[in-house]
């Protein structure tokens, strides 16, 4: 413990800082990167908010990591996710078609697989099905792209995939600490201080919104610390997916219902479970109260699997998916369509 405060504690406060200063900064209109996300009828604010959090959110991360010991290592992460950040922002000066972002998510998990992270059996807890070095490249592809989606899906309200963010990965950082492996419990933390920073004025009323570059930074990473911590054997992919289940769910379960409909899936809407709260009359704090506490839930339940036989694994793991699928029915039958 003493180790990691004093080899982390700069890094930690100057990635805060560095986040803090740089998401007030955008929010001037003298800014470079003040760059305005007007609202629309699918929107949740009522203004016109800055989109270039995700710029403030690199670049504490790059400077707190720089900071680290061994941090070559991860060289491919660090590289993937400027990657991924830089076409977001360049969606969110312009517009990108669909077929060009999807394309460089896939380069960008690319990294992750040439780098030696892949996906090697179906994520569940044991017994688990092996996958073949194609078949799992393929899975690891396939769910690294979803998964920068689906964080970008659930990037519609005030401090909610910050918020997200800061519960799932400082606990992937507590559970590497008890694992005795220093590097991935730093490398996690920074980015838990950068979320910190940023989420100060990303905490509803929003001053600054993450944008594309900072949704997508934050999905690829999230793929990318399951992936490494299971390589680390810190914990099993499954467990480190879980931690994002309240997102993973509620992504899933929209985007299933929109298709059995016949309507087209990329396009923009109101429809995610936490919008229709919203919609519904629920304010932005009481719907972030209860998605913090969903999420803090989720957190604890899945650190407590981590130590547990395999049959409580199994229980929690159902506990979950019953848990959020009794949620969404309520939501539907009290708010939704």
């Amino acid at each position: 413990m003493l180790a990691l405060f004093s080899n982390t504690a700069i890094p930690l406060l100057l990635a805060l800082l560095l986040a803090l200063l740089l998401a007030r900064w955008f929010q001037s209109p003298t800014s470079p990167l003040h760059l305005l996300d007007h609202p629309n009828e699918r929107s949740l604010h009522q203004r016109p908010i800055p989109r270039s959090g995700g710029v403030a959110i690199l670049a504490a991360l790059l400077l707190g990591w720089s900071l680290l010991p061994a941090v070559a290592g991860v060289g491919w992460i660090i590289a993937g996710g400027v990657f991924i950040a830089l076409v977001g922002l360049w969606d969110d000066t312009g517009h990108l078609p669909v077929p060009v972002r999807l394309l460089a998510q896939t380069l960008a998990v690319a990294l992750l697989w040439s780098g030696g992270l892949a996906v090697s059996s179906v994520p569940l807890p044991p017994p688990t099905l092996a996958l073949g070095p194609l078949l799992g490249g393929v899975f690891t592809l396939v769910g690294g792209v979803w998964m920068i989606n689906l964080y970008n899906f659930m990037d519609g309200m005030d401090g909610l995939a910050a918020g997200m963010g800061v519960i799932a990965f400082a606990t992937l950082a507590l559970l590497g600490l008890l694992a005795g492996d220093l590097l991935f419990a730093q490398l996690t933390l920074v980015l838990v201080a950068a979320l910190l920073g940023f989420l100060v004025w990303n905490a509803p009323p929003a001053g600054i919104f993450l944008g594309d570059s900072g949704s997508g930074l934050l999905g690829f990473l999230a793929i990318a610390f399951a992936l490494l911590a299971e390589q680390r054997g810190i914990v099993p992919l499954w467990i480190a997916l879980t931690l994002f289940a309240p997102f993973i769910f509620d992504s899933s379960y929209t985007l299933i219902k929109r298709q059995l409909r016949g309507e087209r899936v990329w396009q923009p809407h109101r429809e995610h479970l936490y919008q229709q709260l919203i919609t519904s009359g629920w304010s932005h704090r009481r719907t972030l109260v209860w998605g913090y506490l969903l999420m803090l839930f989720t957190a604890a339940s899945v650190f407590a699997a981590a130590y547990a036989p395999v049959v409580v694994q199994w229980g929690v793991l159902l506990f979950l998916l019953l848990g959020y699928s009794v949620i969404a029915l309520l939501i539907q039958r009290n708010g939704g369509d």
